[in-house]
Parts: C-alpha cells; structure tokens; sequence
C-alpha cells in the first residue's frame, strides 16, 4: 500500500505535551467533532477542538451548544505555526471518525510532532494507528475516555519512528518510484 507522507521538518517533535487533548478536522457528522467533546467531558479533560468548515445545522445544534470555553475550547481553523504547536502540544490527538476516510493525514501530521492518536477504526486508521504503540483505535465514546486515561503510556518517540518510517515524503516518493518501475 502507498501512503501520502509528510515533510518532517514541518513538523518537529515535542517530547513534552501540555494537559489538553486535541480534535482537527471539519466541525461535520463525518468528522465527529461530538463523540471527543463527549468522550474528554466524561473523564474532565480538555479538548481543542481545531478546524473549520462549520457543517450546518450540525454545529450549531451539536456542537456550539457544548463549547464552555473552559474545558471545551473551540480554536477555530488553524494554520502555520499554530497548527504546528497545537500538534505538538496535545497530549493526543482524538479522531472519531465515522466514515471510510481514504487516509487522515491529520492522523501523521499529529504522529509526526510526537502526538499520539486515539480513533475509531473506520478509514485507514488502522493502517496509520498501532494499536497500544502509537495510539489506541476504539469503538465509541467510553473507549475513547478509557484510551485517554491511558494515553501516557503511549511513547512519543515511537510516534515519530512510526512516522519516519512509513509515512514521510521521502518515504512516499521511494513508493511512487517502485510503483513507477514496476510500470515500465
């Protein structure tokens, strides 16, 4: 399998997390921006929530409504540096999706500043996400809140190998060049 892969300078690892969890993506169902707020309010954690295209009626009738902007802070779409230290700053990275997505790369990007990535199984996270090593795949709200009782057992550093060695843009272009070859 070829995967899209990530410049690594652009995200540089950070051994050391603050004390909030983080959802990027489009605040959608498909997304699934509610099953993180719910799963960080059942154990009182902090959730970031980071993105945008605000799907409606949705968010203003799921979402919103749950932003306190205490515990549940909603940080609207980033970029640049501050997407970068949102990545590396996260204690994880939680990515409740609920549709076949081709592949997340908000999953390598987190992964690639050390962050590890608490998911639901659908898409390609169990391509991306290794179970109990770099992260946790669960099925619903309550394993995502065990999960992130348990996230600091995850090793950062073995995120960024993780990364290094399967899903960097070097790595992807020595994939295309063998896919390439191999048609000719």
């Amino acid at each position: 399998m070829y995967h899209n892969g990530v410049e690594l300078d652009e995200f540089p690892f950070s051994r050391t997390p603050e004390d909030y969890f983080l959802f990027m993506g489009a605040m959608g169902e498909h997304k699934n921006p509610q099953d993180a707020i719910l799963a960080a309010k059942k154990i009182g954690a902090k959730l970031i929530l980071a993105g945008g295209k605000n799907r409606e009626p949705y968010y203003s009738e799921q979402i919103k409504p749950l932003i306190d902007g205490k515990q549940i802070i909603y940080a609207r779409e980033v970029s640049g540096r501050q997407r970068i230290k949102l990545f590396q700053k996260a204690k994880g990275l939680l990515f409740p999706i609920v549709w076949p997505e081709p592949f997340g790369l908000v999953m390598i990007e987190a992964m690639a500043c050390g962050t590890p990535v608490i998911a639901y199984p659908n898409g390609a996270t169990r391509e991306v996400v290794q179970q109990g090593k770099t992260g946790f795949i669960v099925k619903n709200i309550a394993e995502m809140a065990e999960a992130m009782k348990k996230i600091n057992n995850i090793s950062r550093t073995d995120c960024r190998k993780r990364v290094e060695k399967h899903f960097s843009d070097q790595k992807m272009v020595e994939n295309y060049e063998k896919l390439i070859q191999k048609v000719l």
